[in-house]
């Protein structure tokens, strides 16, 4: 079974990330020589009571079993993991604990069911919690499709970081999730309530920023963001010091997209800007 392992034309063999036996055997010119050899290969994946704890596989492009009922990614499951490159999280998995993926240094795309979108999103991860990219350098692209939360400092660093899909879908961040994402270009807070400090300071790239009436603008949320130029605020609140840093911002306004006649007044933090 070439799902399982294969066999190059020098003799070596090379097993997959799937769990099973095969038979190998050395034939030449149509005949069979020497004996039969079975091999049986491991899980890659290592589960216990729904949370998947390690993984020892080949890597490349990962897809976590959706037959194991894996529900939780344990905490360092994956900690300094250097050869997956794409990871597809299962539909059952519903937390990705603290550390899981911290210093994945080959991992770059991250991806929820499959890789390409679904017309609905179906996947049930609602918690992330802190820690879990921090230090995956080379991250480029995260799919947060029906994400509730992220925990504190869950993509910190992550200075690789140039897209993240359903970003708006978030209704909880909490401090420095996104802090120091260098590469970040833009973000849809349009469905955040509740937000830590901080969460994208540092990110020096930032140049577009989406918000809604009860957006939360929490302490320091943008500080340092020096790429921004010109904001549009749609909610009343603004903590304090949230775009401070930002030395190139030039234009801010507040009550667009049909928002003015809901923003009667203001409560604008000390430092705001």
């Amino acid at each position: 079974d070439e799902n399982i392992a294969t066999v190059d034309q020098n003799g070596n063999v090379r097993t997959l990330d799937k769990k099973g036996m095969v038979n190998i055997r050395a034939v030449i010119d149509g005949k069979n020589y020497g004996p039969v050899v079975t091999l049986n290969v491991q899980d890659p994946f290592t589960v216990k009571g729904g949370t998947l704890t390690d993984y020892h596989g080949t890597g490349g492009t990962v897809y976590l079993p959706d037959d194991e009922n894996i529900t939780s990614i344990g905490t360092q499951a994956f900690r300094d993991n250097d050869n997956i490159r794409v990871l597809v999280i299962p539909k059952t998995v519903t937390q990705i604990s603290e550390r899981a993926f911290e210093n994945c240094t080959a991992l770059e795309e991250i991806y929820f069911i499959q890789q390409t979108p679904l017309a609905i999103p179906n996947a049930n991860l609602s918690l992330i919690l802190r820690d879990a990219f921090i230090g995956c350098t080379k991250l480029r692209k995260v799919d947060l499709s029906n994400t509730i939360t992220l925990d504190a400092r869950v993509f910190r660093g992550c200075t690789s970081l140039e897209e993240v899909v359903a970003m708006n879908h978030i209704g909880t961040m909490n401090a420095m999730a996104f802090a120091g994402c260098t590469s970040l270009k833009e973000a849809d807070i349009t469905g955040l309530h509740n937000s830590g400090r901080e969460i994208f300071a540092g990110c020096t790239a930032l140049e577009t920023v989406k918000t809604a009436y009860y957006t939360s603008l929490g302490q320091g949320i943008f500080r340092g963001c020096t790429a921004l130029e010109s904001v549009i605020i749609n909610t009343p609140t603004v903590m304090a010091e949230a775009f401070s840093g930002c030395g190139n911002l030039k234009t801010v306004e507040f009550g667009g997209a049909g928002a003015e006649a809901r923003l009667t007044s203001f409560n604008i933090g000390t430092r705001a800007f």
